[in-house]
């Protein structure tokens, strides 16, 4: 067994350094921190997964210290790709979601091959039956993050000490699955069946446009009530910093004041804060669940899903609110200048994504009118249908086709009127 090591701190310009010898060599590593109480806990923690490593005996020289080769422990390999100089800067929160997606590779590996220990163990054949696996659950979207995810880690990790098996596994070609937008009726069923945290993440979405890692983890600090107004930093676009200012309309403005009674500091929504931190896609399944099993909604499109043997294709879900604000939002006027700013999109493109134009805004912008057909009078209730009745013998009468009721005789009158189909 090797001799554990030890190290010291020295700086180099603005950043501090990591000096250390094994195997009678000297090796230096960056910590990428400017202050030494960061650079010192940073220190420490390199130095305790090195440590781990040779106990596990894959230290073999200082020319591939931060990246070991294919003899690095599974159990280490995500710490020792977050010690490593040669991976890229990446923010926290895609961090996190590239953390998620190889824990779910190591599950997948206890279950179907729990003879891996090592990065070196991964063979060809491994990576394409998870590959395929994971194909079969999910969206090529989905696929391919996974699929990248994996072969940056092994990138960093493996480097030149060994191969790649994500490599030559080619990036699957995207269909795209836009969102529909939510039906008014829906939308109404939504806000009658919804309590408690559900509502308020439901009124977020509907009112606001923002999706819902920023409805769930919006903070009281972020609304403004004298302003009537939400000043938020959305998650997707946090390394940029460019806040979206969205007006309160009134029956957010009234949910609101609800909960500002109740408190003044902290997640709007505290539970549901706390799921979408522990786990975004538990508060997802959460609200698939509302919206199929107690609005009435089909959430995935027909002949995809449980019982069909093919992977469900998810029409309608949290984000079809966004879809469907900024529809309402085009077809009332608002100019697009004004949507890119409250969605926050970096791209006029998206505005192609989002924009679902009825077919009756359509044929309300050109000037088209339709009388109803045979089959949708039908449908029609009795109160609805005298309605429209009274409706049309009002217009007949104004235009002189029909007698007044004044001047109509009995036999005029008791006549039915007949509406075209």
């Amino acid at each position: 067994m090797g001799r554990k090591i030890t190290g010291h701190l020295y700086k180099r310009d603005k950043l501090y350094w990591f000096r250390y010898r094994h195997g009678g060599k000297e090796c230096r590593l960056p910590l990428k921190a400017t202050r030494e109480g960061y650079a010192r806990l940073e220190m420490e923690r390199r130095i305790a997964i090195i440590n781990t490593d040779i106990t596990n005996k894959c230290v073999t020289s200082c020319k591939n210290q931060s990246s070991t080769g294919v003899a690095i422990p599974l159990d280490v390999a995500w710490e020792r790709y977050i010690a490593s100089g040669k991976r890229p800067d990446t923010g926290s929160a895609t961090l996190e979601t590239y953390r998620r997606s190889f824990g779910v590779f190591l599950r997948w590996l206890k279950e179907q091959h729990p003879e891996a220990k090592t990065l070196g163990d991964i063979t060809d054949s491994i990576a394409e039956a998870f590959h395929a696996d994971i194909r079969a659950k999910s969206n090529p979207s989905t696929t391919n993050k996974y699929r990248n995810v994996l072969r940056l880690v092994f990138r960093v990790l493996v480097g030149n000490a060994g191969v790649n098996p994500w490599t030559d596994i080619v990036t699957l070609k995207l269909k795209t699955n836009n969102r529909r937008i939510f039906t008014a009726d829906e939308i109404k069923t939504v806000l009658k069946m919804a309590v408690g945290e559900i509502l308020t993440l439901c009124l977020l979405g509907r009112h606001t446009a923002l999706r819902l890692g920023d409805c769930c983890l919006l903070d009281v600090r972020e609304i403004d009530m004298v302003k009537r107004r939400i000043v938020r930093v959305p998650s997707k676009t946090k390394r940029k910093g460019r806040p979206v200012i969205i007006p309160i309309p009134d029956e957010l403005y009234g949910h609101l004041v609800q909960i500002f009674h109740k408190r003044k500091s902290g997640y709007v929504c505290p539970e549901s804060a706390a799921t979408y931190i522990k786990d975004p896609a538990t508060m997802t399944d959460r609200l698939q669940r509302f919206f199929r099993d107690e609005c009435g909604i089909r959430t995935t499109k027909a002949g995809t899903g449980a019982g069909t043997g093919k992977r469900a294709v998810v029409e309608v879900g949290f984000h079809s609110f966004r879809h469907s604000w900024v529809t309402e939002a085009l077809e009332n006027g608002v100019d697009s200048a004004t949507v890119h700013a409250i969605a926050g999109w970096g791209s006029p493109a998206m505005e192609k994504v989002y924009s679902h134009v009825s077919p009756e805004h359509m044929e309300q912008v050109l000037g088209v009118n339709r009388a109803p057909s045979g089959a949708t009078i039908q449908r029609l209730s009795d109160e609805q249908l005298r309605l429209l009745s009274d409706t049309v013998c009002a217009e007949l009468r104004n235009r002189r086709l029909i007698p007044s009721e004044s001047n109509a005789d009995d036999s005029t009158a008791d006549k039915p009127v007949a509406i075209p189909a």
